[in-house]
């Protein structure tokens, strides 16, 4: 655990958080602009504004959940694995909301070339949470920690698995 008491509350997030929405911002700006082509499909504009929608409420409630109804920062700060609530759902859901904000921005600007955008986003939150909390959590938490892995999403809040 070297110098630090707990996970620190913001740790390696905000850097990622920034990332993504920067480069979610930057390609929507870039379309308007012109500077990117736009691929669209006339007939799907509204079903894609309406889902992009549905998925900005979706993450603002998972946001809530994750970081208010949970009251996250106070389990840190205790080093306590939280596994109930949304927590059950999805292992980061703060950051989860932002990948699904980003999403929702890019279906809602309506340029589905900017949907490759969202595995990168997903592959780089991947490769951050396994070289940085996962670690972390996975050596003051041991078995615990794994086996709660092998039950609940990284990134994408679907229903847990039953234990085996």
């Amino acid at each position: 655990m070297g110098e630090r008491d707990h996970l620190p509350l913001f740790g390696v997030g905000p850097a990622y958080v920034a990332c993504i929405l920067l480069t979610t911002a930057a390609g929507i700006a870039a379309t308007r602009l012109g500077m990117l082509p736009r691929a669209s499909v006339l007939e799907l504009e509204l079903s894609l504004v309406v889902a992009g929608a549905i998925l900005a409420a979706l993450a603002v409630a998972v946001w809530v959940m994750g970081a208010v109804v949970s009251k996250i920062d106070a389990h840190v700060e205790r080093n306590e694995l939280v596994t109930t609530g949304v927590y059950a759902w999805v292992r980061n859901p703060i950051y989860s909301a932002f990948l699904i904000a980003c999403l929702g921005a890019i279906l809602v600007a309506g340029n589905l070339w900017l949907l490759v955008l969202t595995p990168i986003h997903w592959l780089a939150l991947t490769l951050l949470m396994r070289r940085t909390e996962e670690r972390w959590l996975a050596e003051l938490h041991g078995s615990t920690y794994l086996d709660y892995c092998r039950r609940v999403n990284r990134v994408v809040p679907w229903p847990p698995r039953r234990r085996a």
